[in-house]
């Protein structure tokens, strides 16, 4: 080969020019094809874990609700089986049925005072609006009865997060100020 064939210009042919002005374009819109199907699919799996732990929180939140009205329901189970005495056999006597007996009316109804007691997650208590312990809520209730002989009727109304403890210790001081009726609702 001599020097002028080398350095010779070369001719492209009209493929060639034609498969380039084609095949980069294709090219760059196939990359960006594979990347937007990749965005898509990197977004839609952090859509599905974010609501898979939503569905986890609800869950968790469902059990630790369930779990305080076991403890709550437990705890007033422990506390009749302790009030229950047994009774020896030998202090059974049989017994005689005497005539029934008129029982006087009432000379007025008693009024029923519907009371609510709201606990927070931190086991702080409130009542009509005041924070209040449970001193404090027996205390109240307590002057409630004294007065003109209400009937009370108390309804715990406890955050699902609040330690079991302080809706028990709450509980336990209405039925001690002698609190006729007692609910226990749990906020959802």
């Amino acid at each position: 080969m001599g020097y002028d064939q080398q350095h010779e210009p070369s001719e492209s042919s009209p493929v060639l020019v034609a498969a380039a002005v084609v095949g980069v374009p294709a090219a760059i819109l196939a990359i960006l094809l594979i990347v937007g199907v990749g965005l898509f699919f990197v977004r839609s799996a952090s859509v599905s874990r974010a609501h898979a732990v939503a569905v986890r929180d609800r869950a968790v939140a469902q059990a630790r609700t369930a779990q305080m009205r076991a403890e709550v329901a437990v705890q007033q189970a422990a506390r009749v089986a302790d009030a229950v005495q047994p009774v020896p056999s030998t202090a059974i006597a049989p017994v005689i049925p005497s005539p029934p007996q008129a029982v006087p009316a009432p000379s007025h109804p008693r009024r029923q005072v519907n009371l609510i007691v709201n606990i927070d997650r931190d086991g702080q208590a409130t009542l009509d609006d005041n924070r209040v312990d449970t001193s404090q809520v027996a205390e109240r209730l307590v002057e409630l009865k004294s007065a003109n002989d209400q009937r009370l009727v108390v309804t715990i109304n406890a955050d699902p997060e609040c330690p079991v403890k302080f809706v028990v210790a709450v509980q336990e001081a209405c039925t001690g100020a002698g609190a006729d009726s007692l609910q226990i609702a749990v906020a959802e």
